[in-house]
């Protein structure tokens, strides 16, 4: 004999589901007045396993920085950028870098290649001018490159990064992408 479900019941399940995800979704305790961001429901058929959770762990990655990166300094080749502030400049999220001789030296085929090397290298994602991702490194990365010049757009495209190169759009068709892990402790991507 098999089990049989009323496609009702299946229904008003869904429904459930999608409203309480949308419940979550603008609860006022789940509001974060650090980023001013409320929560945000990725997948409803999760909702149902929240009541399940006994136990929370994790590890201490971002309790000190509170995940907040910020983008101060660099070393390209062999020469150390990001010692001497500039007030005057206008910085992005996540950037707080000022340097004369950096911006200086902007024309450099070395810093270009570095700056190059930050608009395509990551998986973050951008909509309406605004970068996001799951790591708060690459989103300071990204924003000190689009802040001299090189922003990263996405391109529609699964395959390429399109990039904004003083002025210039440039397509760069992504071959491989090998993810970040611990082994190796840094992130690919083949161009």
């Amino acid at each position: 004999f098999a089990n049989f479900v009323p496609i009702s019941l299946v229904v008003t399940v869904d429904m459930v589901k999608y409203l309480q995800s949308k419940l979550v979704t603008g609860h006022p305790s789940l509001f974060s007045d650090i980023s001013q961001t409320d929560c945000t429901v990725q997948s409803s058929n999760l909702i149902d396993e929240l009541g399940k959770i006994d136990f929370i762990f994790s590890d201490k990655t971002g309790t000190l920085t509170r995940n907040n990166m910020i983008f101060k300094s660099a070393i390209v080749g062999t020469t150390s950028f990001g010692n001497t502030p500039n007030p005057g400049r206008l910085m992005r999220p996540h950037v707080d870098f000022g340097d004369h001789i950096f911006e200086a030296n902007l024309g450099n085929p070395e810093i270009q290649e570095f700056l190059r090397a930050l608009s395509i290298c990551h998986d973050v994602t951008e909509q309406n001018g605004i970068f996001s991702g799951a790591s708060p490194d690459e989103v300071s990365l990204v924003n000190f490159a689009a802040q001299y010049d090189h922003y990263y757009r996405s391109s529609g495209k699964t395959s390429g990064k399109l990039v904004v190169e003083n002025g210039r759009q440039v397509l760069y068709e992504q071959l491989l992408s090998i993810e970040f892990n611990s082994t190796r402790k840094r992130m690919s991507v083949i161009v």
